[in-house]
């Protein structure tokens, strides 16, 4: 993937790496962030948005600890994703603060 990101000058993002694959990106210029949250689901998981730990390793790399993608509102009917998101504003702060791309779920 490195390889091929430098021959389309992209960066690239590893998704949910485990520690391993942090340590190999962190030797490869085009790997710029990695994913330190899990998987994100409204009301699924209430501490998704704890990034602490895996975010420490990340930046200890050099890489941008990306959190995954969240609902703004705290209701959403109709969209891509339907489902309450009991604490947006806590969500935004935490994508916000871990310095990597934010990303909102885009509805329908």
């Amino acid at each position: 993937m490195a390889s091929g990101a430098s021959s389309a000058n992209v960066t690239v993002q590893y998704s949910m790496a485990l520690p391993r694959h942090a340590l190999a990106a962190s030797g490869l210029a085009k790997v710029t962030q990695i994913r330190a949250s899990d998987d994100y689901g409204p009301g699924a998981r209430d501490d998704q948005w704890r990034i602490g730990r895996s975010s420490l390793l990340a930046a200890s790399l050099g890489l941008a600890p990306y959190k995954d993608c969240f609902l703004s509102s705290p209701y959403q009917p109709g969209g891509a994703i339907n489902g309450t998101e009991p604490n947006p504003s806590r969500q935004a702060a935490v994508a916000v603060l871990s310095a990597a791309p934010v990303t909102l779920v885009e509805l329908a």
